[in-house]
């Protein structure tokens, strides 16, 4: 099969994807801490309890992570991440509508359930599906740009419709700009694998051939399957630690508010380009060296942060490096499977990555927050970092280089 056309069909599935993390994913990731304030005062209640529905939410993540990538094998693509985006949008409606916190925490719940089936999930399968090992980093990090440059632009959008017209509304227009953009691009537009338009995949490399490799129970069975997953575990954590306390403190050490503010930001603004230039490496230079490339830098990123404390130009350092290091845990997973596992039960091992995934981002804010606690400042977290980012980076290191058996 001969793909002819002058762009290939799998652009459009790549556009898609970058919509989905645009829109949805940003939404539940990077938009929600910006209703704690408006709906705690409106509702009086505290905003740990408040906080908590995104932990209902991960919660379900996790849950929905361990068997979506099931569904997405035995049924139509097409009928499960429709029917996950219509529960995501109406879940987050629901939050509008609702006056009690036991209300927030079952949508949450439910939501994060299906946000499984919406996003990162979908999004790996379908670009797996399409390209090959030759274009599949570019491809999957041009998707995930979407969420960086979702998560600022919805920031500033939903945050001024609270402020002029309350956060209920927020609420409704967020569900409303996923259904009306999304909805109709999975039922007119999403196509899930080139064969349904006669098409072939392409970036097609010697070692991975589709339907070859390892089911998630065979996978579960090698000390690569492990490493992986609590390598990815490791830099989960310390990614959601550093993304709610760098801003905390760059201020306690001498930064303004506004300076401490502007640098957070910039560091998730760059995260788009970091993306880009991380999953180019990858394809150019191999997983193995590319994602050795990005541990590496998020490695020195920590050792910026660390001494930052005592040479405030190094957290422009920390910034250009966090920028692609940072970037490991969303643009390697999918690819880690691919090249050890291969692509028999791709849709599972992403999805139990993303239960790693999950996992690490729960703990990781909470984490940094008990060490601040117990010391004062937060040279313990950030020292305890560098010695975790160092073991996170050998064990991904030592599971690229054993082989598998459907690869030897």
């Amino acid at each position: 099969m001969k793909n002819t056309s002058k762009v290939y069909y799998g652009w459009y599935m790549v556009a898609f994807s970058f919509l989905v993390q645009a829109l949805a994913y940003a939404s539940l990731v990077s938009c929600q801490g910006i209703f704690i304030k408006p709906v705690t005062e409106d509702l009086g209640v505290a905003r740990s309890d408040f906080s908590a529905v995104m932990t209902f939410s991960a919660v379900g993540l996790i849950l929905g992570s361990l068997f979506m990538g099931k569904l997405f094998r035995k049924y139509s693509f097409k009928n499960i991440i429709g029917t996950c985006c219509v529960i995501v949008c109406s879940c987050l409606a629901g939050f509008g509508f609702s006056s009690q916190m036991w209300q927030f925490y079952i949508l949450g719940s439910i939501m994060g359930i299906a946000f499984a089936g919406l996003t990162t999930i979908p999004v790996s399968i379908l670009i797996n599906n399409w390209f090959g090992v030759k274009k599949k980093g570019l491809a999957m990090s041009i998707a995930f740009v979407g969420s960086s440059i979702g998560g600022m632009v919805l920031t500033f959008v939903l945050n001024s419709i609270i402020e002029h017209f309350g956060w209920r509304i927020a609420y409704w227009f967020n569900a409303a700009l996923i259904f009306f953009v999304i909805m109709p691009l999975i039922l007119f537009l999403v196509v899930s694998k080139p064969s349904e338009k006669g098409l072939s995949r392409i970036g097609e490399g010697e070692v991975l051939q589709s339907d070859r490799g390892l089911t998630i129970a065979q996978a579960q069975k090698t000390v690569s399957f492990w490493l992986i997953f609590f390598s990815f575990f490791l830099i989960s954590m310390m990614n959601s630690g550093i993304l709610n306390h760098q801003i905390p403190y760059l201020s306690d050490i001498g930064f303004s508010s506004a300076l401490s503010a502007s640098i957070g930001a910039l560091s998730i603004g760059l995260a788009s380009v970091g993306k880009l230039i991380l999953g180019l490496l990858c394809d150019k230079l191999g997983i193995k060296k590319g994602s050795l490339v990005g541990n590496a830098l998020f490695f020195f990123a920590m050792i910026a942060l660390l001494f930052t404390n005592n040479f405030h130009f190094l957290a422009y350092l920390y910034v250009l490096t966090f920028c692609i290091g940072g970037s490991v845990p969303t643009i390697c997973p999918p690819l880690f499977v691919a090249n050890v596992f291969g692509e028999k039960d791709y849709g599972s091992l992403v999805g139990f990555l993303n239960v790693a995934a999950g996992l690490g981002g729960a703990i990781g804010s909470l984490l940094c927050g008990k060490l601040y606690d117990l010391t004062g400042n937060y040279s313990l977290c950030w020292s305890s970092f560098i010695i975790i980012a160092m073991i996170a980076m050998i064990m991904q290191w030592i599971s690229l280089r054993k082989k598998t058996s459907w690869n030897e």
